[in-house]
C-alpha cells in the first residue's frame, strides 16, 4: 500500500518507531447493505532507491494531482486484510493473509 504523508505527522512518527501498523479503509458506510471496506495489518516501509521509484511511477500515475502536494512516499507492507463486502451478502468477510 503507498500514501503520501509528510514526516512530521502524528501517524508517520509513531509508524517510525513502532512500524507494526493497522488500519481501516471504509469509503461510504450510509446504507448498510452496500458496506465495503477493509481492516488491515502490516509493517510500515520507508521506500528506498529502486523501490521508492517505483512507487513513485505507480502512486503519481494514478494520483498525478499528488505531485504538487508536500509530502512523502510511504509503504505499508500488507500482512493481514479483512474485507467486508455487504454487497455479496450481509456480513459477507474475505479474509487475506500473509506471514513473512
Amino acid at each position: 500500500m503507498i500514501f503520501k504523508s509528510k514526516n512530521t505527522t502524528g501517524h508517520v512518527c509513531r509508524a517510525l518507531a513502532n512500524n507494526k501498523v493497522a488500519g481501516t479503509i471504509l469509503p461510504d458506510i450510509s446504507k448498510i447493505g452496500n458496506i465495503r471496506g477493509i481492516q488491515f495489518s502490516g509493517v510500515f516501509l520507508e521506500p528506498q532507491e529502486d523501490l521508492l521509484e517505483k512507487a513513485k511511477k505507480i502512486y503519481y500515475s494514478k494520483f498525478p494531482l499528488a505531485l504538487g502536494i508536500s509530502g512523502e512516499l510511504w509503504l505499508i507492507k500488507l500482512t493481514y486484510i479483512k474485507m467486508t463486502d455487504n454487497t455479496l451478502g450481509f456480513g459477507k468477510k474475505l479474509i487475506w493473509e500473509n506471514s513473512y
